[in-house]
């Protein structure tokens, strides 16, 4: 049975839209870390998840840029395979 062209379509597009919001998101919290000087931390909860700072915890701080920024360069990888596939 052939694939359907009409789910592949809707699957790229999907995958375009996915990897494009969370770039953008992704960076946007590199952004904001670098003007506010804080790096949210890695918590289940939004409310209870630590906050690093620069001054405080450099080392925490950093990984925590790292980490988004290195999402934000797979989110838009994913964005870019999706769109020229």
């Amino acid at each position: 049975m052939p694939n359907n062209p009409y789910a592949e379509a809707v699957e790229r597009w999907f995958s375009i839209v996915i990897g494009v919001l969370g770039s953008i998101t992704c960076l946007l919290v590199v952004v904001l870390s670098f003007i506010r000087g804080t790096a949210p931390g890695f918590g289940r909860r939004h409310v209870t998840a630590p906050i690093y700072t620069l001054a405080d915890n450099p080392s925490q701080f950093w990984f925590g840029v790292l980490v988004y920024a290195a999402a934000a360069a797979i989110f838009g990888w994913i964005a870019w395979r999706a769109y020229r596939g």
